[in-house]
């Protein structure tokens, strides 16, 4: 009996079943998995490679680790902010959420915008100014700018700052009636000088056509009648009307 080689399996298979004295070595070809997999168990020569399905993260959790070829993912829950802090940078599917610490102020600044859960503090200088004569000064807050206010009376910035809102409405209404009483009395001397200007072209076209007519009375013979012969027109005519 002539003997024949044995059967090697290639790299892309292992050995299902052995040799025998009677029988060639049986190969198979390797398991490949998938892109929503990865090899769990690898390959031996003699072992095919084991394959899973890839297990995703939670609503809740990020992968620290991703999966690939040869590895799970390795899931994390996602960090959640302290209370002194905010988000910087929200958790992705691969990335946990950045939290930071909130601001502090300063002792000579003032929290002008409150920090949110994704934003930081701001902070402002507080203001150094004297007060102008006849106000005095309300202390700054951790939240409010220092104020100048005319009522010593007033101890807070916020009720100081509404009623400086409240002076400058009522002065703005003020100002408004007196620029609209301005306007109306520009309008009534514009229409008296619009008036006088009307008057005067009258006279002066007036004065020009009785001047006309006085001209073509005396240079037309017709009207040249002694003054005796007038007066003596008018008593015919009186007389004629009293005795009818």
């Amino acid at each position: 009996m002539i003997a024949k080689k044995i059967r090697t399996c290639s790299k892309s298979q292992y050995q299902k079943q052995a040799a025998t004295a009677t029988s060639d070595a049986i190969c198979r070809a390797l398991e490949r998995c998938k892109s929503t997999e990865y090899e769990a168990t690898p390959s031996t020569s003699t072992s095919d490679r084991l394959c899973r399905t890839v297990s995703p993260c939670q609503d809740d959790e990020y992968a620290s680790v991703p999966a690939n070829n040869v590895r799970d993912n390795i899931c994390k829950t996602v960090s959640t902010c302290k209370s002194n802090q905010f988000i910087k940078r929200v958790a992705t599917k691969v990335k946990d959420t950045t939290c930071v610490t909130v601001k502090k102020c300063a002792s000579t600044e003032y929290i002008s915008t409150a920090a949110t859960t994704t934003t930081d503090t701001v902070c402002s200088a507080v203001t150094t100014e004297d007060c102008p004569n006849g106000e005095a000064a309300v202390a700054a807050t951790s939240t409010s700018d220092r104020v100048c206010c005319s009522d010593d009376s007033v101890k807070d910035s916020a009720t100081c700052t509404a009623a400086k809102q409240q002076t400058t409405t009522t002065t703005g209404g003020i100002t408004n009636v007196g620029v609209l009483i301005a306007v109306v009395l520009v309008a009534l001397v514009v229409a008296i000088a619009i008036l006088v200007a009307v008057i005067v072209v009258y006279k002066q076209k007036l004065a020009k056509s009785q001047a006309g007519g006085a001209a073509l009375a005396f240079e037309n013979p017709a009207y040249d009648i002694p003054e005796e012969e007038v007066i003596s027109s008018r008593r015919d005519l009186y007389n004629q009307g009293t005795e009818a």
